[in-house]
C-alpha cells in the first residue's frame, strides 16, 4: 500500500505546478534563491542556485503531496499560466533585471508584469 502511496505521489508531483521565485542577499553577502509552487499552499525550498532551489522544491513537492494523499486530503491541480519573457536588462553590480509578463490562460487577457533580478555568478 506505500508504495502505491508513493507511486500516485510521484505522478502527481510530476505535474506542471506553477513554481515563484525570490532572491534574497544574505548578511555575508551570499544570495540564496527561494521556490514555491502557489496551488500548494506552504510548499517550499531553497537553496545556494536556482537549480539547487528548484530541485528542493521537487522533493519537497512530492513529500507534499504524499503527505495530502496520507491524510486522504485533496490534492490541488496546477494552474495553467503563460510566462512570456519580455526583455532581460544587463545592469551594474553583476545583477541582470528579467521582466516576465504572467498570465492565467483561463483568466481575462490583461497580464500582470513582474521584475526579477538575478545576480551573475
Amino acid at each position: 500500500m506505500a508504495d502505491q502511496l508513493w507511486e500516485k505521489a510521484r505522478t502527481l508531483a510530476a505535474r506542471d505546478y506553477s513554481v515563484s521565485y525570490e532572491v534574497d542577499e544574505m548578511p555575508d553577502g551570499r544570495y540564496i534563491y527561494m521556490v514555491r509552487n502557489p496551488e500548494l499552499p506552504g510548499c517550499k525550498a531553497q537553496g545556494d542556485t536556482i537549480d539547487e532551489a528548484a530541485s528542493n522544491l521537487d522533493e519537497a513537492r512530492l513529500d507534499y503531496i504524499w503527505a495530502l494523499l496520507d491524510e486522504n486530503l485533496p490534492v490541488p491541480d496546477p494552474v495553467e499560466t503563460v510566462v512570456k519573457p519580455t526583455s532581460t536588462i544587463p545592469s551594474s553590480d553583476n545583477v541582470t533585471i528579467a521582466t516576465f509578463s504572467f498570465g492565467h490562460t483561463s483568466t481575462a487577457p490583461t497580464d500582470n508584469v513582474y521584475d526579477m533580478a538575478i545576480p551573475a555568478k
